[in-house]
């Protein structure tokens, strides 16, 4: 791991509300270095892109919602997205066929919560898609298995749960979060959209190299922060949270 910002409370206090951070901290420190290639230490400020920590965010907001009485969990997708009636199934697959069936019952929001949904991975169609786009195409894809009979890590799955914020919210997700979230907790940095003034704080995430086993930067984290550290349009609900 090349850095962290580590902070150990007392009394079960970290910060208050847009103010400075509760004293004593048992311990508040930043170690290792931001950036590798420049030698650029940690800060305590630093900001971290979260990746798939983005995914309790959207389940946390359709909760949110299903307590408010304008969802329920256990609704099928395709009452919110229509797109996802009549959905196929991989029934046998091989080198050069693929044979489908339908499934024995809908896809629930639980089961794109809970990563059981048989919904496999889909990449963004473009640089600047939406949420919409993505879990469009998604829904014309033959589900992995059938619903609820085993788990499979889906981020496109999240994504389709982000969606549903969206239809049932009538906000663009990132709004929602930013006013229903964020601005109520006092996460003044977190944000899908860091402005120019704070993209310096932002520390480089790394992977490790399969090949050399040392570390390299995260090749989704390199284009976001590439050309002038321009960040994209697209506010993916599973993973693109700093």
């Amino acid at each position: 791991m090349p850095h962290a910002v580590r902070t150990l409370p007392r009394n079960g206090l970290c910060s208050r509300k847009n103010t400075e951070p509760v004293k004593p901290h048992l311990s508040f420190e930043a170690m290792g270095l931001s950036d590798l290639e420049t030698g650029r230490a940690m800060r305590k400020d630093d900001m971290f892109w979260i990746a798939s920590m983005t995914k309790p965010m959207v389940g946390a907001a359709a909760m949110m919602l299903a307590d408010e009485g304008k969802l329920d969990i256990h609704d099928d997708v395709e009452k919110y997205l229509p797109e996802f009636e009549d959905l196929w199934m991989v029934a046998d697959r091989s080198k050069d066929a693929m044979t489908l069936k339908r499934p024995s019952r809908r896809i629930t929001l639980l089961d794109v919560a809970t990563h059981t949904a048989g919904i496999g991975r889909v990449e963004e169609p473009r640089p600047h898609s939406t949420l919409a786009e993505l879990v469009s195409m998604a829904s014309q894809r033959p589900l992995e298995f059938e619903p609820g009979s085993r788990w499979q890590y889906s981020t496109t799955g999240t994504h389709v749960l982000g969606r549903v914020v969206e239809v049932v919210s009538g906000q663009r997700f990132e709004v929602f979060l930013q006013e229903r979230l964020f601005d109520p907790l006092g996460m003044k940095d977190t944000t899908f959209f860091p402005p120019k003034e704070k993209v310096a704080r932002i520390a480089k995430s790394y992977e490790k190299d399969k090949e050399t086993s040392k570390l390299k930067e995260t090749h989704r984290e390199s284009e976001r922060t590439a050309k002038e550290k321009a960040i994209p349009a697209i506010q993916l609900s599973g993973v693109t949270l700093f």
